[in-house]
């Protein structure tokens, strides 16, 4: 499960989902939700919600008045709803780069740039292995891979590290040059400290373990984290399939049969794993399959199990 509500942020911040406190409560994650508001780090996205307004019976849009903060049924507009129960928010990229920062001890002079749109910034430097590293954030990367590849390249800078909040199929180290390590893995676990921990940072640059080696995953397994990379599973299947996995592994049976697997998933039409998985490239580094080209002897052909070490 996520750990704590820093890693349902960024979630949140990947996927660009905008959430309602009535959202987080259906998601058993009201405190988290107010938390992030006192923060500033869940920010009022500007949309409407649409929700059964209760004097016509119907669904309508929810348009708020940015003088009041009130909000009115937009079909009819007598009707007014508390601000709080149908304000949508979304995480604050501006808020993850200033608590990163934070975490490393960047200073104010150390200027933020935007280097790819919404997507890439570099945030700074830290001492790493006693020299002065860039830091970048990056965010959305499966997207817009070659945009945010084109501008870090642009820069020409030493050797850095890129903050990721979404994996990357190409090669899970490196982008431009740059080492790569999922913000996940770098979070503190003490949440009531900084953000992220500079001594996981400091494990990535020397290829030493970090905790990283741990599965993680959402409550709906839309994402799940293992060994430091984060995979974001859009397809109801393709989160079945992983749930399905999972379940079996944490009752101790590590591996199970493909098509026995498609079958409880109500995936029978679908013979091939890879079909299943088909636009999503790097789902092999999270599942590993029998008699594929560089799996394991001792898993057999049609059967397919977690990489977990």
């Amino acid at each position: 499960m996520l750990e704590n509500r820093y890693a349902w942020l960024i979630q949140l911040l990947e996927t660009g989902e905008n959430i309602t406190h009535a959202d987080a409560v259906l998601q058993n994650r009201q405190a988290w939700f107010d938390e992030l508001l006192k923060e500033n780090a869940l920010v009022h996205s500007g949309n409407v919600s649409r929700i059964l307004c209760p004097q016509c019976d119907e669904p309508h849009d929810i348009a708020i008045n940015p003088s009041t903060f009130k909000g009115y049924c937009v079909d009819s507009g007598h009707v007014s709803f508390e601000p709080r129960r149908i304000m949508q928010y979304q995480a604050s990229p501006q808020w993850m780069i200033e608590a990163t920062r934070k975490s490393f001890g960047i200073t104010a002079t150390d200027k933020i740039t935007e280097i790819s749109q919404g997507t890439c910034w570099k945030i700074g430097s830290v001492r790493l292995a006693k020299k002065p590293r860039t830091l970048f954030f990056c965010r959305n990367y499966a997207e817009f891979a070659q945009a945010i590849d084109r501008s870090i390249t642009a820069l020409a800078h030493d050797t850095g590290v890129i903050l990721l909040t979404s994996p990357h199929g190409k090669n899970p180290e490196q982008i431009a040059g740059h080492r790569t390590v999922s913000v996940t893995v770098c979070l503190n676990e003490n949440s009531t400290k900084n953000l992220l921990s500079a001594d996981a940072l400091e494990r990535v640059w020397n290829n030493q373990p970090t905790k990283g080696d741990q599965l993680t995953h959402s409550a709906d397994y839309r994402t799940v984290t293992l060994n430091g990379t984060t995979h974001h599973f859009p397809g109801d299947l393709m989160r079945a399939f992983v749930k399905h996995l999972i379940e079996l592994h944490k009752k101790g049976q590590l591996s199970a049969k493909t098509s026995e697997v498609m079958t409880a998933i109500g995936a029978d039409h679908s013979r091939r794993i890879g079909d299943l998985f088909k636009g999503h490239k790097s789902w092999e580094t999270l599942i590993e399959c029998g008699g594929k080209k560089g799996s394991s002897t001792d898993l057999q052909r049609g059967t397919c199990r977690l990489r977990i070490n």
